[in-house]
């Protein structure tokens, strides 16, 4: 009988010093950190101006939900671009004219694309489709529009265009960066200035030509 009672107040102080043990048993493990499917390699022959890609991926990863976010940055991400998943900052659209992409904006510079191709035509023929990404050099011009090698487009994202040439990105182009606003304000400013002091100096010197009495 005593060496019961030992046994269990040994059990109960084993696990009274060896919490840490307990919690790791109770704790589940944690869950792999994992991108969206990738269905088939991506080629950048698919889109004009193309340097790089990822994918493809499998549906349709431009659907705006929080999952298709999150798997919309880590797909961006391998291509160097962080988007903060703001889809207020990205240009959507679901018309084609063929093979064209037409965004409203100019693909200019350094510019990040992702494509939604049906399950028709497209790359990887499965259900639902597949989604694939760009980073595209619309170089210094600019595209007006994008030549895709396949038929079937569903919709297409512009998340950021001229990426390190200050002219903005998603559909903003046209709107000037707040540097440029404060060189107008203050180019504004010198001009008000130096008109106001030609204004004085000829207040000061009467008028030209006369002679006072």
């Amino acid at each position: 009988m005593h060496k019961i009672k030992l046994n269990a107040a040994m059990l109960v102080a084993f696990m009274a010093f060896s919490p840490s043990l307990v919690a790791a048993k109770d704790k589940p493990a944690p869950a792999p950190v994992a991108g969206p499917t990738v269905v088939k390699a991506c080629a950048i022959s698919d889109v004009q101006g193309a340097q790089a890609c990822s994918g493809y991926f499998a549906g349709n990863l431009n659907g705006g939900s929080s999952d298709k976010i999150a798997d919309s940055q880590f797909a961006l991400a391998q291509l160097g671009y962080t988007w903060d998943g703001n889809l207020g900052t990205v240009e959507k659209i679901e018309s084609f004219d063929g093979n064209t992409v037409d965004f409203a904006t100019l693909v200019r510079g350094i510019s990040f694309v992702s494509i939604h191709y049906g399950a028709g035509q497209g790359p990887a023929r499965v259900r639902g489709g597949t989604t694939g990404f760009y980073r595209i050099d619309g170089l210094a011009g600019g595209l007006n529009t994008l030549a895709t090698y396949f038929g079937s487009l569903s919709n297409a994202v512009l998340y950021k265009t001229d990426v390190g040439g200050g002219g903005g990105g998603g559909g903003t182009d046209a709107v000037p960066e707040p540097s440029i606003w404060m060189q107008f304000i203050l180019g504004f400013g010198l001009l008000g200035a130096i008109s106001r002091r030609r204004v004085a100096a000829r207040a000061t010197a009467g008028p030209a030509g006369g002679a006072t009495l």
